[in-house]
């Protein structure tokens, strides 16, 4: 009889917590490795590139519908085993990833258990004293005056209220943690005071703000094409942005419309009474160089689409958009 993937799950976690020869702590480095192959198993036929545990579990949480707590939990695993922080008697850990195990297969494959109630214990000891959520900003426009890399704190005054400095702090498993390197990136190469932008911002009770995202030096434009030019299937790659830049550009006809139609939409949005003559001078504005290169056949077809654009983008302004609820004013 072929066994089921959860059924074998189950055994190797059961020969591992009765491994009378193991210490906790190889329990525990156990108990791990069998909760990763778990998740790569399970996320191993998506179409999508994992680089990291971290990026997996994202994914199945949100498949799977993990809720916070689980996600908490299954974090604080998996950062204190690659960050090697498991002491030597971590009987609380060995419990921590039985449970984590138990309730991965139960989510995945709705076998194990009929709760999803958490042990008192496991949340006496990893959860603590954690604080309540009491405010909730989905922006904070921030001046940062100083950054501990060591316990991934920022120091900030709220541009709101500038009369008192405020901490943030990352290294959240569940929240921020992909922000660590660009918390150490401004600690180590920025010099203070700096603007900063912090996104969908947790209050807790004690005044600490936990943001769901860090934008350093919000004012600047990036191409964002050229950022996601540099993520691969094998990795990513920062030197093909640098590459990139010796490239030559090739100009297009559809490409230029497209540039032509971002335009045309701000301005409309701006003045839904803008007439074409008046929008046809920046056109030629947006790229002398490039369009020099073109034919005049070509700018006369330039010219002719992008009025044809002109014309369906004032309808949909004026028309469509109020139909669908949608007012410019929030536009």
């Amino acid at each position: 009889m072929i066994k089921s993937e959860e059924v074998i799950f189950l055994e190797a976690k059961v020969r591992i917590l009765e491994a009378s020869d193991y210490t906790t702590k190889k329990k525990t480095k156990a108990l791990f490795n069998l909760l990763t192959t778990i998740i790569e198993e399970v996320t191993q036929d998506e179409r999508i590139t994992f680089t990291t545990l971290f990026s997996r579990i994202a994914f199945m949480a949100n498949r799977f519908k993990f809720d916070s707590s689980l996600m908490y939990y299954l974090h604080t695993f998996r950062r204190d085993n690659e960050r090697m922080k498991i002491p030597l008697e971590s009987e609380h850990y060995v419990d921590l990833g039985a449970f984590l195990v138990d309730q991965i297969i139960n989510k995945v494959w709705k076998k194990v258990i009929t709760t999803d109630d958490i042990p008192e214990d496991i949340i006496r000891i990893f959860k603590g004293d954690k604080k309540e959520v009491v405010k909730f900003k989905p922006v904070i426009e921030a001046i940062v005056d100083s950054v501990d890399v060591d316990t991934y704190t920022v120091n900030f005054y709220d541009e709101e209220d500038a009369t008192v400095l405020r901490t943030a702090i990352f290294d959240q498993g569940d929240k921020n943690e992909l922000f660590n390197d660009s918390v150490e990136l401004l600690g180590r190469s920025f010099s203070f005071p700096i603007h900063a932008n912090f996104i969908d911002v947790e209050i807790l009770e004690d005044g600490t703000h936990v943001p769901s995202a860090i934008v350093i030096e919000p004012d600047y434009l990036l191409d964002v094409t050229a950022v996601a030019n540099c993520f691969k299937d094998y990795g990513t790659e920062s030197m093909l942005r640098l590459i990139g830049k010796f490239k030559m550009m090739e100009n297009s006809i559809p490409l230029m419309v497209g540039n032509v139609a971002n335009l045309f939409l701000d301005e409309i949005i701006s003045n839904p009474d803008v007439k074409f003559n008046d929008l046809l001078p920046g056109i030629f504005k947006l790229d002398p160089m490039g369009l020099a290169v073109f034919e005049d056949k070509d700018i006369r077809e330039l010219v002719s689409i992008s009025k044809n654009h002109y014309l369906n983008l004032k309808k949909t302004v004026a028309t469509e958009l109020p139909a669908q609820g949608l007012s410019l004013i929030h536009i």
